[in-house]
């Protein structure tokens, strides 16, 4: 019942997300296309094994999937996170971080690999990207100090990841490398950790908007309390505050 739950409005939540990104007319696209990937892969993997439980289909089907999500959602993560510090955007040079969970995804659907290869695998890709994203975050240290709503945003999705990450060995240790049972609990604790991030999400609309870069350099101070308020410290006109 509680993983029910935590897929449904896991489901639900990032849908909207989604949904008010792209058709509320205010979204930046540019700045907010990878982190529209990332809930779109979080909720049509959950959407999947919610599917494969309600109608009672063989878990092995869950052999090559989770593997094929986590190698795809990792390197969206890295990129977003250096779009948000760079305030760079080259989707072509992007595309190469796409290379290798197409190779995987290919290999994995023409040849059999087994559950603990695909784990393996998996371990070792999101743990690179994780080392990638933190080294982005060092070289960006000037950036984060004077921007307080990247700073903190771009700590929290990294922690996160970096949470489910270390979930997911400590689960995967206990339950033993040749089996799969560990993946029912680790979907409850992430879907828990990424229901946090949508809620997060959706009470930060500079980031929700992918205004960050647009609002930088009109807001001052962001309330705690009244999250769609900002004080400005420059006269900008009034088609500025349609954001709010």
């Amino acid at each position: 019942m509680l993983t029910s739950l935590l897929f449904v409005s896991n489901i639900l939540f990032g849908s909207l997300l989604i949904f008010i990104m792209l058709f509320s007319g205010r979204t930046n696209i540019r700045v907010n296309l990878y982190l529209i990937l990332i809930i779109f892969q979080q909720i049509t993997h959950r959407a999947f094994i919610f599917y494969i439980s309600f109608n009672s289909l063989e878990l092995t089907l869950l052999d090559n999937y989770p593997a094929i999500f986590s190698i795809t959602l990792v390197p969206c993560m890295f990129l977003y996170a250096r779009v948000l510090l760079s305030k760079k955007i080259d989707f072509k040079k992007d595309l190469v971080h796409f290379a290798l969970p197409t190779i995987f995804f290919l290999s994995s659907v023409f040849y059999e690999t087994t559950h603990q290869t695909n784990s393996i695998f998996t371990f070792s890709i999101v743990g690179f990207y994780l080392m990638l994203t933190y080294r982005e975050i060092a070289k960006s240290k000037d950036l984060l100090a004077k921007d307080r709503t990247v700073n903190t945003w771009v700590r929290v999705l990294v922690i996160a990841f970096t949470a489910i990450y270390i979930t997911s060995f400590f689960l995967k240790g206990y339950y033993g490398l040749g089996t799969r049972l560990w993946l029912i609990d680790f979907y409850k604790i992430s879907s828990a950790v990424w229901f946090f991030l949508f809620c997060y999400i959706f009470l930060n609309p500079i980031i929700l908007y992918g205004r960050i870069i647009l609002l930088q350099s009109i807001v001052q101070v962001e309330s705690n309390t009244q999250i769609w308020k900002f004080k400005t410290i420059k006269q900008v006109e009034q088609k500025h505050f349609y954001i709010q």
